[in-house]
């Protein structure tokens, strides 16, 4: 391992100043553990495509296990992510006026591509023999570049830095919409900057950008981890399935911010709220659509079957339904193939009695703070499941459907 520290430190010389090398500053300075730039390296050493590794810091705690690599969808560089807690010290703690233990380490990887890719090899082979650090490598006829220059590694390094710093921005904005669903974080956020952010490349060479000026982050304060082998596996399924979270699941999000808030009884009543709004719109597409189109020409007839379906008689509830919360996942849905798990069923009617309990006995009796975490789980499952299995019966209806209908 020292053999390989030593080779970070001598291929990240060139083209810094100052006694200490850039290794060593960077781990001083808390932008990185070494443990995590020997990670780095010799996931990057151990493949033969042409990768370069971006380091960056989240101002909050990710939910999930330390240094288990996900894979990301994107249009380029197909990217792989993993975290780990930062490493306190006085540049990202005290010396900063940053609270200890609360950030993040993020570790995305980049398989290069386009002309960058083309001429990777020749980068790695100019810094290595350093003498033709400041010597062009890339002719203007095959510069990527706006202006069309010519190229130096030291150019090229600078060029693709801060590329990837605008792809691993975009990567991680996309990616952190469905893990704040599947961890049930709602106080995850994409940060105004990727702070402490750098590249590594193939060779162990570290490349560090000035930052962008901005005032530093707060992080948010350090929550409990929860069950971070939960979160991953159901984060890992989501990924597979290239299915987006719902405006449900998002929704949903805010019920938890309130459980952390310490407003557990209003989490449960809003997360029951959110259930039957998305049955009603299930309903609604489902059952109700589909039977005023079959009705169309029948005049009154299809008013009166819709009215005693589903809406209220009454004119000024129009939008109210006369279905109690539990008909419309015990009985409408399943009509239209939403038939609930015995078990999730039977979890989903204990949540809604404790939502009438809070909402009509205990108004002032508080829920502990887990009692509304399992709540909210069994509606973010129970949505999902309706998502999934939607997606399946549309799927199937496709592959039965006749070629040229």
């Amino acid at each position: 391992m020292d053999e390989i520290v030593e080779l970070m430190r001598q291929n990240s010389t060139i083209g810094y100043a100052g006694r200490t090398s850039i290794i060593d500053k960077l781990v001083a300075d808390g932008w990185c553990s070494m443990e995590a730039l020997k990670l780095a390296f010799m996931a990057m050493r151990d493949s033969n495509r042409p990768i370069v590794m971006a380091f960056f810091e989240l101002p909050y705690r990710v939910r999930l296990p330390e240094r288990k690599w996900l894979h990301v969808a994107s249009e380029y560089g197909n990217p792989y992510i993993s975290f780990a807690p930062a490493v306190p010290s006085p540049s990202n703690g005290a010396g900063r006026g940053l609270k200890r233990g609360a950030q993040t380490q993020a570790l995305m990887s980049f398989q290069l591509w386009g002309r960058r890719r083309e001429f990777y090899d020749e980068y790695l082979g100019a810094v290595a023999n350093r003498a033709t650090y400041d010597t062009h490598f890339v002719t203007a006829q095959h510069s990527w570049l706006a202006s069309l220059s010519p190229l130096t590694p030291a150019t090229y390094e600078a060029e693709l830095t801060a590329r990837i710093y605008n792809e691993a921005r975009q990567v991680f904005k996309a990616f952190l919409k469905t893990y704040r669903v599947a961890a049930r974080d709602p106080k995850a956020y994409l940060p105004i900057r990727l702070d402490s952010f750098f590249v590594m490349t193939k060779h162990g060479r570290v490349v560090v950008v000035k930052a962008a000026e901005g005032p530093i982050e707060q992080p948010a304060d350090i929550q409990a981890p929860g069950d971070q082998s939960s979160n991953f596996k159901r984060l890992t399924s989501t990924i597979q399935s290239g299915r987006q979270p719902s405006i449900y699941e998002e929704y949903l999000l805010e019920a938890a911010r309130q459980a952390e808030d310490g407003s557990a009884n209003l989490a449960v009543v809003y997360a029951v709220m959110i259930l039957d709004w998305f049955a009603n719109e299930l309903i609604h597409d489902g059952i109700v659509r589909p039977v005023e189109r079959s009705l169309k020409h029948t005049g009154q007839i299809a008013s009166l079957v819709r009215e005693r379906l589903w809406e209220s008689d009454s004119s000024t509830s129009r939008f109210r339904t006369q279905v109690r919360t539990p008909e419309k996942f015990d009985k409408y849905l399943p009509t239209i193939g939403l038939e609930l798990p015995a078990d999730l069923k039977a979890q989903l009617l204990e949540v809604i009695k404790l939502r009438n309990r809070i909402i009509h006995k205990a108004q002032s009796a508080i829920i502990e703070r887990r009692v509304a975490d399992h709540a909210i789980d069994v509606a973010m499952t129970v949505i999902g499941f309706c998502m999934r299995r939607r997606i399946e019966l549309v799927n199937k209806r496709s592959a039965e459907r006749p070629e040229g209908r």
